[in-house]
């Protein structure tokens, strides 16, 4: 047993050996498994909206009222906030609706001001100054009580008075920007409600997320077949893996275009929607197209070492 384990770990040593000596299948190997990663880390973000196609943030008035922040598109749908969809073939004719950003009531916020305690202060000192000028003395202090009296009796009707103004003042501008925001809310969720892109897109969800799953797979069952690759076996393997992962190219290529259409079809077009702020590029079309000059270069350098194998025999 001992004797089986040592040679099957001499001949892993061999092979790894004979790998790391042909650069060639060593970087082939990189790349793919670079591009790999790219597919891998943009199906696993786009279930929880690391990874996205464009993020929408709302302004900050309807933020506060709809107590959202953010609608963000997915290779596998949409995310408001950090609650998504995760659907394989997701139609972007359809955003997410009004019941959905809102999931829930809209919260009303009023602005709470109380300027007539103020006053009320005022009219008591006029009243402790009124008690003061009739413990001086007799009549001048009756005179400077009745004085005082009056006083504060002004001061504090005064001061009821500003208080009552400021506060319908207050209201009234809570009010006004509280409709103004209602009303800004209400557009933005209308226009969600009876969104239409450009052009349908219905035809292109099969060719966004699908290309992505069936190109990962070709490109890890690619990145085994050069793993494996030995003299013997380098006619069969080499071509298999040339044409796994120039399929893995052509899907991924296909995937990039149709995506790409959708900013100009239907992201453009809800960054258009009133109460919409920032309107970012997010990091999935970007991993896409590393991951197609991943798999140029893998398959061109295994082109280059078949060539240099040939010429050796």
């Amino acid at each position: 047993m001992d004797n089986q384990l040592q040679i099957l770990s001499k001949k892993i040593s061999d092979h790894l050996g004979e790998i790391y000596k042909n650069k060639c299948r060593v970087a082939s190997l990189i790349f793919v498994l670079l591009s790999l990663i790219s597919f891998l880390t943009m199906l696993i973000g786009s279930t929880n909206g690391s990874v996205e196609l464009n993020k929408f943030t709302f302004d900050g008035p309807i933020s506060s009222i709809l107590q959202r922040k953010s609608i963000t598109f997915t290779l596998l749908g949409y995310c408001i906030d950090d609650k998504c969809t995760s659907e394989v073939s997701h139609n972007f004719d359809k955003g997410p609706t009004s019941n959905e950003i809102q999931s829930g009531e809209v919260k009303k916020r009023g602005i709470d001001i109380d300027p007539s305690g103020v006053a009320d202060k005022v009219g008591e000192a006029a009243n402790n100054a009124g008690e003061i000028a009739k413990d001086a003395g007799g009549k001048a202090g009756e005179i400077a009580q009745d004085a005082g009296g009056k006083a504060g009796e002004i001061a504090q009707d005064a001061g009821e008075k500003a208080g009552e103004i400021a506060q319908d003042a207050s209201e009234k501008a809570g009010e006004i920007a509280q409709n103004i925001g209602k009303k800004a809310a209400t557009a933005l969720l209308s226009a969600f409600d009876s969104f239409l892109p450009k052009e349908p897109t219905n035809g292109k969800s099969g060719w966004i997320a699908r290309p992505i799953i069936t190109a990962s797979i070709f490109d890890a069952l690619a990145f085994l077949l050069i793993l494996i690759t030995t003299t013997d076996n380098r006619k069969y393997c080499y071509p298999s893996a040339f044409i796994l992962l120039l399929v893995s190219f052509i899907l991924n290529i296909v995937s990039f275009f149709v995506t790409f259409s959708l900013f100009s079809l239907v992201f453009n077009v809800i960054g258009a929607f009133p109460g919409i702020g920032d309107n970012k590029t997010g990091s999935a079309i970007y991993l896409s197209g590393f991951s197609s000059v991943s798999l140029l270069i893998t398959i061109n350098l295994i082109i280059i070492d078949s060539c240099r194998s040939k010429k050796n025999k």
